[in-house]
Formats: structure tokens, sequence, C-alpha cells
């Protein structure tokens, strides 16, 4: 499948799924916001919506239980009461629910899995107005007194996510890659005419050579420009696999983690590597991918693997180690190539003469800030 085609046959979907469960979310604010949630006990569709699942016995350190149906539609779309310690203490004290519910508000608030659907749906959607395809926005097609059409709307567009990204698809990883600025040429060149084409007209075109061998095309690394098809789909596998990994999401769907997917696809020689397990001990640990121009949070290295970041003395292609050892670039680079390929290392070469290098290695030891929200 050509990459043009599989960003507009796999994120119709995505756009279609996103905007019909925002369109959901719209018309239950509509109707709930403010209301008194004794009102809503004549309606069982409504009054599951922010009860369902809630347990009295909470009410000194009040929580909507996971797995709840009250803690979906409040974890993830944000709609809930405003005093659910009152609520449920009263119902621990014995009130029937009739008045328990008295003087208790519905409130909707914003929530991350609700921030990263939002920007999942705008960037599908410039992503194919950018590729000349209109994207026609349809009203929710499921049955509004049904209880669980956001929760089915939402397992579907995340098994229409999930087709998008890195590492389930072929071209999805080349545009990752190219996304993240480290899409080596020699690579780049072993892609058919077309589809060489086809990304330089969806933006590639950056372009970083490493000191060396002019002919080693795996020295040069190619990125998108900024607004280009290929960065605009970077950050879109950004908010996407930061959905996967959320903790609420994940609390409903048995949801696959792309990201720990992705690491899962490189080989284990490389993760353990001895010299980038050296330069790991010295380095700086981050807890998630580079967020570049993204506005959402990116997602996070899962536990067993660590992202290092290392600054380093570079002379020509000798590059200057802790502890006065020395390597060359072309060590280096065969070290983290797979990682290149697969849009989770990056190596430049900054104006004072250092190697700035980020790359992933793994660790026995889980480390506490990998689970660190942004």
């Amino acid at each position: 499948m050509s990459v043009r085609r599989f960003l507009e046959e796999k994120l119709g979907p995505v756009t279609r799924l996103s905007e019909e469960l925002l369109s959901l979310r719209r018309s239950l604010v509509s109707t709930l916001l403010g209301r008194d949630v004794s009102e809503l006990l004549s309606d069982e569709y409504l009054a599951e919506i922010v009860l369902g699942g809630l347990r009295a016995e909470d009410w000194r350190r009040p929580r909507y239980p996971p797995g709840s149906l009250a803690g979906f539609y409040h974890d993830v779309l944000g709609i809930g009461v405003d005093n659910l310690k009152l609520l449920l203490a009263r119902l621990s004290d014995g009130l029937p629910l009739r008045i328990a519910t008295r003087g208790i508000r519905v409130i909707a608030e914003d929530t991350e899995p609700l921030q990263l659907i939002h920007e999942i749906n705008s960037l599908s959607k410039a992503i194919l107005e950018k590729l000349g395809k209109k994207t026609v926005v349809t009203p929710a097609n499921r049955e509004p007194g049904e209880q669980h059409a956001a929760l089915e709307v939402l397992e579907e567009l995340l098994r229409a996510i999930t087709e998008t990204l890195p590492p389930y698809s072929r071209e999805a990883q080349i545009l990752f890659s190219a996304g993240n600025g480290s899409l080596p040429r020699k690579l780049y060149e072993q892609l058919g005419n077309e589809e060489q084409k086809e990304l330089q007209e969806l933006g590639l075109g950056e372009e970083k050579r490493l000191p060396g061998c002019p002919n080693d095309s795996a020295r040069c690394l190619l990125g998108a420009k900024k607004g280009s098809v290929i960065s605009l789909y970077y950050c879109y596998a950004i908010a996407a696999m930061r959905l996967t990994q959320d903790k609420s999401i994940r609390s409903y769907y048995n949801v696959q983690d792309a990201l720990q997917d992705l690491l899962g696809t490189i080989d284990e020689k490389t993760l353990t590597d001895p010299l980038l397990q050296e330069l790991a001990q010295y380095s700086r640990k981050t807890p998630c991918l580079p967020k570049k121009e993204c506005k959402t949070p990116p997602p996070c290295i899962p536990t067993g693997y660590v992202l290092a970041e290392i600054n380093l003395p570079i002379s020509d292609v000798i590059v200057q180690l802790p502890a006065n050892r020395e390597t060359t670039i072309g060590e280096i680079l065969e070290k983290i190539y797979p990682q290149l390929c697969k849009g989770l290392a990056q190596i430049t070469i900054d104006e004072q003469n250092h190697i700035q290098l980020q790359f992933a290695v793994k660790t026995a030891l889980p480390t506490p800030f990998l689970q660190e929200t942004h």
C-alpha cells in the first residue's frame, strides 16, 4: 500500500469515530450539565451515566470505581457529580437514593483522554484535508438512550487508531521515523521510486549529514518540513500512543501499548548493547519521547526501558566517551541504527562540536519516573 493511500484509508475511520464520540459527549453535556441528579432517576439511561457502579462504602475516600460505568464517563469523558463524597456519605448513612441525590448536580470537566481524543480528531482531519480529502462531519448514529454507546464508539476508535500506528504498519513506521527526523537515507533508498516521490510530496525534505564517509547513506538522516503531512502525522502518533497508555482507558479496554510494542520490535542485543549501556550510565534519563512541536504530552517509556540523552565531544569522526575512552561515529551509528529506523533515537552534531544522542536501552531495574506524566 502506498503511504498516501495508507493515510487516506486508515485515518478516515479515526476521523469519523472520534467525531462521533465527541458529538455524543457534547449531546450528553447539553442534556446533563447543571441538573440535579435527583431529576435523572426517572431516566435509567441518564441516571446510570452518573451513578452506575458507585459504592456507598467509598465515602471516606470518594472515588469512581475502576471499571464502573460512572467511572468511565467521569474519568474519560469528564461527566460526573459536584460532591461525590456527600452523595456516598448519604447513601452510606441509609438515605434512599431519591433523597441522597438532592442538591447534587452534574458537572463536566476536561480530562487527559478527552484532550487526546480532541487532538487526534483535529490532526486526522488536518492530514486528510492536506491530502485533498474532504472530511464530512456526521452526527452520532447510535441510539441516544443507550448507556454503552460511548463505550462502544471508543472501543471502535481504539481499534481504528491501532491500525494507524507503528509497529502495526510499515507505512506508519516510515512516517514516524521521518517525523522524528531520524529516517536514514539508506532505508529511504530501499523504497520504490513512487513511494520516495510520495514522501517528498508529503513533506520529507530536511536532511542531516553526519561526519565521515560522504557515500555512506546511513550517515544521512531525513526529516519532515514544518507543517507538512509527515510532521502532522508525528504529532498524531504521539497523541495516539499517549492515549493507548492512559490508565483510565486501560481500565476499560484491553488496548495495546503501541510504544511498548514498538520497543519490542527492536532486537534484544541492540537494547542491551554494552556500549549503549555504558553511555546510559552517564546520561540524563528522560521519561517520555520528544514532544517536538506537538501540543499533547508525548507517550512515556514503559517500565523496563530508559530513554537516555547524552552530549559527547567530537573531533572529526572520533567521539570522546566518558572515562577517557574513545569511539567513532560509525560505531555509535551502527549501534543505534535500528532505533533510528523506528523513530526511537536521535543523533545530531551541534555548533560546539558535540554529538547529541538520544536512544533507548533495556534495564533490569524499574525506574519510578518512567510513569511520570506531563
